[in-house]
C-alpha cells in the first residue's frame, strides 16, 4: 500500500486473507513513511513560485496581512497544483495588497506560468522522490514480496509518483483508489 495523503507518506506491504478482505482486515507485515505530504508540498511549491516571481511571502512576527495573504497564495499553489494533474500547465497568480507590494520591492510580476515539469523539478530538488524511494526500499528490504500494489491518497496523483511506481512495480501491478 503506497499512501499519499496531506500530511503524511507511508508505505505498507500487508498481507490479505479472503476472510480478512470480506471483513475489511489485513495483517501489516512491515511500514515505513516520512511527514511529507501534499500540504508540505504546497509550502515548497508556493517558495519556489514566489521566489520566480521574486516576492517573499514568508509571514514575519505578528504581519497580520503578510500572514493573511500567505494563506491565500498558499491556497492558490495548491490549485495550481491539483490543475496540473488535469493540465500540462496553469497559471499561478498572486496580486498581494499594494502594502505588501511596498514592503517588498522586487516584485516584478504577479503571474507565473507553471508547468507539470516545473513541479517535477521542485519535487526532485526537494527530495520528494528520493524519500519516497526510500520508503519503499525499506519496505521491499524487509519483505520484498509483492503481488498487487494498492496506491491511495490524493498526493499519489502528484506527477512522477505513478511514474515511480510503474518502474519498479510494473503497471499491471498498480490498483490506485484516490
Amino acid at each position: 500500500v503506497v499512501d499519499i495523503g496531506g500530511g503524511t507518506m507511508h508505505v505498507a506491504n500487508v498481507a490479505l486473507s479472503v476472510k480478512g478482505a470480506r471483513g475489511g482486515a489485513c495483517r501489516v507485515v512491515c511500514k515505513s513513511g516520512r511527514p511529507i505530504g501534499g500540504n508540505v508540498v504546497d509550502k515548497w511549491l508556493l517558495e519556489a513560485f514566489c521566489d520566480k516571481l521574486g516576492f517573499d511571502m514568508t509571514p514575519r512576527g505578528d504581519e497580520w496581512e503578510r500572514i493573511v495573504w500567505h494563506r491565500f497564495t498558499l491556497e492558490e499553489a495548491r490549485r495550481v497544483k491539483e490543475a496540473l494533474f488535469f493540465r500540462e500547465e496553469e497559471s499561478f497568480l498572486i496580486t498581494p495588497p499594494e502594502s505588501l507590494r511596498r514592503l517588498d520591492a522586487k516584485t516584478k510580476s504577479d503571474t507565473l506560468r507553471v508547468r507539470r515539469e516545473d513541479i517535477v523539478e521542485i519535487l526532485k530538488n526537494r527530495g520528494f522522490y528520493d524519500a519516497l524511494s526510500r520508503c519503499l526500499d525499506e519496505v521491499m528490504a524487509q519483505d520484498s514480496h509483492v503481488d498487487d500494489v494498492l496506491v491511495v491518497g490524493g498526493s499519489t496523483l502528484l506527477p512522477g509518483v505513478y511514474k515511480m511506481l510503474e518502474e519498479r512495480f510494473g503497471r499491471e501491478a498498480l490498483s490506485p483508489i484516490v
